[in-house]
Order: C-alpha cells, then structure tokens, then sequence
C-alpha cells in the first residue's frame, strides 16, 4: 500500500532553517502498515497490522481512524491490532498521550490479536488518565458487548 505526497518546499541548504517554494513534486512512500475501515452499525471497526509498530506508525493509523470518524460521525470505535512486534514502554506512553488529541470525546475498545496484555494495559492506563475512554479485550465479542451497552 502506497501513500501519494506532494512536497511544495524544501529547506535551502545554504541557509538552514530556511525555506523556500519549488514546484510541486510527487513521490510515493510505503506505508509500514495495512488498515480495513468499515462503518458498522453502532462503530467504526478497524482492523490494523503490519510487521512492526511504532509511536509514529501509530499515529499515523489513528489520523486515519480520526478522519473516519469524523466523515461518519461515529464515537464508538472497535480497533483490532494485529503487528508481528510490539513497542516498548516509552512508545506505548507517546502513544497513550498521542490518542488524548482527539479521542477525548470517544469510546475505544481495543483487541491485540498477539496478545501483550501487559503493553497494552499500560496505553490504556495511560489514555484513561488522559481523559479518552478506552478498554483492552480479549474477544471482540466481549469488545462489541462493551460497545452495545454504553
């Protein structure tokens, strides 16, 4: 999967920190993971993996979420993560800190197909003390139950 970017400036070399306009350019760069959005009933379901995952991959893959749930005007999102190798403490913690920017205001159920409960207690602790309402499942049926009831 391939994301389209433009580039419309670029910093001078001879005077860092500068910038300057060019012409647009186009240039392919590979997503690091894969994403299915689908617009269920009562939530968004989404379903991400990859090989490995990052604060910044992950950031990435919940702009996505954001962008849909604002297209479709949902507040409840199921998220199934399914990555080869997880992140470490440091990471989870940015990403924890990351999901408060804009899911405040939803209602996160979350599924890691690989497991870590451990990690992933540790983000969800970190996203409720940031104010986002957030739960780590192990079904997505126990998931969609949570979900249905709020």
């Amino acid at each position: 999967m391939f994301a389209e970017i433009f580039c419309y400036a670029k910093i001078t070399p001879f005077f860092p920190g500068r910038i300057y306009q060019t012409a647009p350019k186009r240039f392919f760069v590979e997503k690091l993971y894969r994403i299915q959005l689908e617009n269920r009933e009562d939530y968004l379901y989404a379903f991400v993996s990859g090989e490995y995952l990052s604060a910044s991959i992950s950031k990435q893959y919940w702009d996505d979420i954001a962008e849909e749930c604002i297209r479709l005007d949902k507040t409840k999102i199921m998220i199934v993560k399914d990555f080869a190798h997880s992140v470490s403490v440091t990471e989870m913690y940015e990403m924890g800190v990351n999901l408060s920017k804009f899911f405040e205001t939803k209602f996160i159920a979350f599924i890691d197909r690989r497991g870590n409960p451990d990690i992933n207690y540790f983000g969800q602790m970190v996203a409720e003390n940031r104010g986002v309402n957030m739960k780590v499942f192990d079904s997505e049926e126990a998931a969609e139950k949570w979900l249905s009831a709020i």
